[in-house]
C-alpha cells in the first residue's frame, strides 16, 4: 500500500498576510524526493487477495516456529500449585520425608553428649574468676556466691570445645545473661542454659518425627501417633488394658487441642507444644517411673492412666442406654443434675452432635464430652472461658448484655425455689464484678481480664455454682477452720492441672522455644530471643 505525504505536512505553519513576504524554509532533500514520488503515484485500495496471501505467509512462519520451539515455551508457567493438586504428590511426600530426616540428623549431631558436657564443666571451672573486693562482692564465702566468666574467657572456652558446640558461644548468647560491674556472667547459669538447650532440642527432635507434613505443625493424626508411642514408653501406662488404649489416646489428644488449638485450626505448632504447661504435664508422667494408681499425682494429671479411666468411667455411667453416645437427658445427670436446661440446649446448638436414627435425637460422642469435661474442670483458663462464651453468646454479637444474663439467670432462679432472689440485684452484682470496658456489655476479654470469669459463668449455668457463690462467706469460714495438709500449704495446683507452682527465683535459666524453632522450620542458624534468660545475680 502506497504512502502519501502532502506538501502541507512539511511546510511551515500558515503565515498571516502581513508576513507573506518572509521566505519559506527549504525542505530537506529526502522530503522533496518523497513529495515528488507521491505526486506521480496513483493511490489504490489494498486488494483482499494480498491480505489473504500475507496471512498465509505469517501463519506458515508461526507454525514452523511453534514446531521447533519446546513445549514449555508455548504456555505461561504456573507460579503456584496447591499442595493437593500437585501431580507428583507421592514423590513430593517422599522428598519431604527424606529432607526432614536429614535435617533431624544434622540437628541431632549438634547435641552434646555426656563426655562433652563434662569437658564443658571442667573448662568453665578453669576459666572462672572468683569475686574480688574491688567488685563489691563478698570474699571468703564457701562456695562463692558468683563465679564470673568474662567474654574473653567465654570465647577461649568456645575455642576448646567441639565445632558442633560453637553456636552456643555466640555474642548474642553471652548478652542474654546479666553481668556484674566487671562485665562477667555466671558460669553456673551458662552451664545450666546449655543443658536446658540440649534437652529442649532433643524434645523438638522427638516431636518432629511425627510431623507428617514437615511444616512444623502436628495434626490430630500426628498427635495420636505420638501418644500411641507414648503408651509404650511409660511404665505406669503399660498396665492399662489394650482395649482401653484408643480411648486413652482420644482423652490425651483432646486436652492438647483444647488448650493449644482454641480457634479450631486442627493443627498445633511444635513450638507451642514445647512451651505449654500441657507438655510439662506430659513430661511429669513420662519421668515418674514409680507412679502408682494411689499416687496423688495421678488424680491431678490428666495424662495419667488413673485420670483417663475416671473420665471414661464418668462417660459410661452417664450413658444409661449403653449406645456409646450421650443424649441431652443423659448429660443432664452430670454433677447430680445441677446444670440448667438452657445451658444444655445451647451445648447441643453449638457443639458437634450426631443423629440417632432410633430415637431421632442428636447425641454427643466421647470427643465432644471430653471438651465439655475439660471446660468444666478448668473453668478458670482462657480456653475454657472461650468455650463457655461461645455457649453464652446466644445472639452471636460478641458480648453478653442484660437480656442474655437475665435469660440464663432465669433458669437458675426457677430451680432454686426455696430462696427468692432479685434478678436486677444479681445482674448489677455481675457487672460490678466484671467491670466491662463498655457498660453492660461483657466481652470475652472482659471475662478473662476480670479474674472472676469462672465464678460468673458458674452462676449462670450451674445451680450449685450460684449457691456456692451466694454462701461464699460461710463456706470460707468452714474452710478456714479445717487443717491444711503440708502438701496443700506448699504446692499450688496449676490452672491446667497437675503442675506444682514454683517460685520465680527457683526457675533456672533456660532457652525458649524460639531458640530451637528455626531448627526445623528452615535451614537458617538458630535464633535466640532477646529476653534475658538468667536470673538475678
Amino acid at each position: 500500500m502506497s504512502t502519501f505525504v502532502t506538501e502541507q505536512s512539511f511546510s511551515s505553519p500558515s503565515i498571516s498576510p502581513r508576513k507573506s513576504s518572509r521566505r519559506r524554509p527549504k525542505l530537506p532533500k529526502w522530503a522533496r524526493l518523497l513529495q515528488t514520488h507521491n505526486e506521480h503515484a496513483t493511490p489504490h485500495p489494498a486488494s483482499d487477495g494480498v491480505d489473504k496471501e500475507m496471512s498465509l505467509i505469517y501463519e506458515k512462519r508461526r507454525t514452523k516456529r511453534n514446531n521447533e520451539a519446546p513445549a514449555s515455551a508455548l504456555s505461561i508457567g504456573r507460579f503456584y500449585v496447591p499442595k493437593g493438586a500437585q501431580a507428583n504428590g507421592k514423590f513430593n511426600g517422599l522428598l519431604r520425608s527424606v529432607a526432614s530426616e536429614r535435617l533431624r540428623s544434622i540437628k541431632t549431631n549438634r547435641m552434646l553428649n555426656n563426655d562433652e558436657f563434662q569437658k564443658l564443666a571442667v573448662l568453665l571451672e578453669q576459666h572462672v574468676k572468683l569475686p574480688r573486693p574491688e567488685d563489691g562482692a563478698p570474699v571468703g564465702v564457701d562456695p562463692p556466691p558468683f563465679q564470673g566468666l568474662t567474654y574473653g574467657d567465654f570465647r577461649r572456652v568456645a575455642f576448646m570445645m567441639p565445632e558442633k558446640a560453637q553456636h552456643l558461644f555466640s555474642p548474642s548468647t553471652f548478652l542474654k545473661f546479666r553481668r556484674d560491674a566487671a562485665g562477667r556472667i555466671d558460669a553456673g547459669l551458662f552451664y545450666e542454659y546449655v543443658q536446658n538447650y540440649v534437652e529442649l532440642l532433643g524434645e523438638r527432635c522427638s516431636l518432629s518425627v511425627f510431623d507428617s507434613k514437615g511444616d512444623g505443625y502436628l495434626r490430630e493424626n500426628d498427635v495420636e501417633n505420638f501418644f500411641l508411642q507414648f503408651l509404650e514408653g511409660v511404665p505406669s501406662l503399660q498396665l492399662l488394658q489394650e482395649e482401653f488404649h484408643n480411648f486413652y489416646v482420644f482423652t490425651a489428644v483432646r486436652k492438647l487441642f483444647f488448650f493449644l488449638d482454641p480457634n479450631g485450626r486442627l493443627k498445633i505448632s511444635i513450638k507451642d507444644i514445647l512451651t505449654s504447661a500441657v507438655y510439662r504435664e506430659i513430661n511429669e508422667i513420662q519421668q515418674a517411673f514409680d507412679l502408682t494408681p494411689d499416687d496423688p499425682r495421678t488424680a491431678r494429671n490428666w495424662f495419667s492412666g488413673h485420670s483417663a479411666m475416671n473420665v471414661y468411667s464418668t462417660y459410661l455411667s452417664l450413658d444409661r442406654d449403653q449406645n456409646g453416645m450421650l443424649s441431652k437427658a443423659e448429660l443432664a445427670q452430670y454433677e447430680d443434675g445441677s446444670l440448667t436446661s438452657l445451658f444444655l440446649d445451647r451445648i447441643w446448638e453449638e457443639c458437634k452432635t450426631y443423629l440417632n436414627d432410633s430415637t431421632g435425637e442428636n447425641e454427643m460422642d466421647y470427643k465432644t464430652f471430653l471438651d465439655f469435661t475439660l471446660a468444666m474442670e478448668n473453668n478458670k483458663t482462657p480456653q475454657a472461658l472461650r468455650w463457655f462464651f461461645k455457649i453464652l453468646d446466644v445472639h452471636k454479637v460478641g458480648y453478653l448484655d442484660v437480656s442474655v444474663i437475665r435469660l440464663f439467670f432465669r433458669e437458675v432462679m426457677e430451680r432454686m425455689t426455696d430462696v427468692d432472689y432479685n434478678a436486677d440485684d444479681v445482674m448489677d452484682e455481675i457487672f460490678d464484678m466484671i467491670k466491662p470496658a463498655r457498660p453492660y456489655r461483657i466481652t470475652l476479654q472482659d471475662l478473662i481480664d476480670s479474674g472472676v470469669g469462672a465464678t460468673v459463668v458458674s452462676m449462670l449455668i450451674d445451680v450449685n455454682g450460684f449457691w456456692a457463690y451466694d454462701n461464699r462467706e460461710s463456706l470460707m469460714a468452714q474452710a478456714g477452720e479445717e487443717d491444711q495438709s503440708p502438701l496443700a500449704a506448699t504446692e499450688e495446683e496449676n490452672a491446667f492441672g497437675g503442675i506444682t507452682a514454683v517460685e520465680p527465683e527457683q526457675v533456672p535459666s533456660s532457652p525458649t522455644a524460639e531458640d530451637t524453632s528455626d531448627s526445623f522450620e528452615s535451614f537458617a542458624e538458630d535464633s535466640f530471643t532477646e529476653e534475658p534468660l538468667s536470673r538475678s545475680l
